[in-house]
């Protein structure tokens, strides 16, 4: 047997073991005829059709996603801030007041992972938790000083890594892209 082979499997006088590496399974029968027994070896190419990596939207946009990432990452380092955290910072710039749970439906996070942001962010000193008086279950979150004074700063900085990620496409490129990936995501512009 080659050292290829992955499997081997006795199916009553058939052998068949699966080599990978080529790609077919090879068989041996064992063949008697009155006192002799021969063994006969063939194979069968197992057809299989493949997607390339590349071809794999998945793979595709989580690469893609993950170049951007890291060059969002490194720019808003300076601030002192994750680009999640940008995202929430973001959220509170358009509307100074949120409750956790309409923060999540904004940027698409289930209400467990809000939290656990806003923890840090709060540790950070960019927003602070009010609890309702009538109702304690009641949060609503809001910017600090510190968390809008970032505004301006902070949304230069993500302009000019949209500037250099998207710099390899022309306008309309650029444009019909955004269009496919909010597509892609469920969400308006």
């Amino acid at each position: 047997m080659n050292s290829n082979d992955s499997s081997l499997s006795q199916r009553g006088s058939n052998v068949i073991s699966n080599n990978r590496a080529e790609n077919k399974l090879i068989v041996r029968r064992r063949l008697t005829i009155g006192e002799k027994a021969f063994i006969i070896f063939y194979t069968k190419r197992r057809e299989r059709k493949q997607m390339q990596l590349e071809e794999c939207v998945n793979y595709l946009l989580t690469t893609a996603q993950h170049s951007v990432f890291l060059k969002m990452t490194e720019k808003l380092s300076v601030y002192d801030i994750t680009p999640i955290q940008y995202a929430v910072l973001y959220c509170l710039w358009e509307n100074d007041k949120r409750s956790p749970k309409e923060i999540a439906e904004r940027l698409k996070l289930e209400n467990s992972t809000i939290s656990g942001i806003l923890e840090r962010m709060e540790k950070k000193g960019l927003i602070e938790k009010n609890i309702s008086k009538e109702d304690r279950r009641f949060i609503q979150v809001q910017l600090t000083k510190k968390g809008a004074d970032l505004e301006k700063d902070v949304l230069n900085a993500v302009e000019e890594v949209n500037g250099d990620v998207l710099s390899v496409f022309s306008q309309e490129e650029r444009s019909t892209l955004k269009s496919y990936l909010r597509l892609l995501a469920g969400v308006q512009n």
